[in-house]
């Protein structure tokens, strides 16, 4: 006995080729037959999950962003209540590299949920993301073609102002000759000062100082900056340059 290739089409079990041999007695009654079984292997394909910036603008080029060492969960059910099992039978969890791709699992055929872990995610600059990311895996999807579900994330920021403050209170304290209104500041990527900051919307700006010394607030994306006061907003205040 062998079965039909062309039968197998839609079953998603691979073609056993094998024939199978069944000896026909008169003891074999039409209740009781000679039985050929035919077992077939399962097909499967693989999955893989990718990491990526929601906002590529402020994330480029920054450090404190990184797509490698997310972990992501992969589940059965949408409200990822079930961890899904791979081929071998085994729980497990994908991580991401340096370009933001997992390795791929060899999984039975069906859909599942992916959804990266708060603490991973968080870890590595980015705002977590709670969606689950839904992932068909067929038989078309092999070692070197993974179904892929891409999780984007857009990056944790933070906010940035300056202080002015008087070197000398003792001469400045109730002097109304001197003042911080006005004093403005640009904001540096590098401590030479040559190359500005853009805030979190991607734009250069100026911090400018109240009577009280503060400046107003800007939303930025993490990094260490560099601050330094605007020499020509220095007319009038009767502070001294400080470079």
């Amino acid at each position: 006995v062998r079965e039909v290739s062309s039968s197998m089409s839609g079953t998603n079990y691979q073609y056993n080729s094998t024939p199978v041999q069944v000896t026909v007695s008169a003891s074999n009654t039409s209740s009781a037959p000679a039985t050929g079984t035919v077992s077939n292997q399962p097909q499967t394909g693989y999955l893989r999950a990718r990491k990526t910036s929601a906002n590529t603008t402020i994330t480029n080029g920054n450090s404190n962003y990184s797509v490698s060492g997310i972990v992501f969960n992969v589940y059965t059910n949408q409200a990822c209540t079930t961890q899904a099992r791979n081929a071998a039978g085994q729980t497990f969890t994908l991580t991401s590299g340096s370009d933001g791709y997992t390795s791929a699992v060899q999984m039975p055929l069906g859909t599942y949920y992916i959804r990266e872990t708060q603490t991973s995610a968080n870890a590595h600059g980015w705002i977590y993301n709670s969606t689950p990311v839904a992932v068909t895996v067929t038989a078309n999807n092999t070692s070197s073609a993974p179904a892929t579900g891409t999780v984007s994330n857009q990056p944790q920021t933070g906010y940035l102002r300056v202080q002015k403050a008087s070197g000398n209170t003792n001469v400045t304290n109730n002097n109304s000759n001197y003042s911080f209104t006005g004093i403005e500041f640009y904001v540096y990527t590098d401590q030479t000062c040559t190359t500005r900051v853009r805030n979190a919307a991607g734009n250069t700006f100026t911090l400018t100082a109240t009577a009280s010394g503060l400046t107003n607030t800007v939303e930025m994306p993490l990094g260490t900056y560099y601050v330094r006061e605007v020499s020509s907003s220095m007319s009038g205040t009767n502070y001294q340059y400080n470079s």
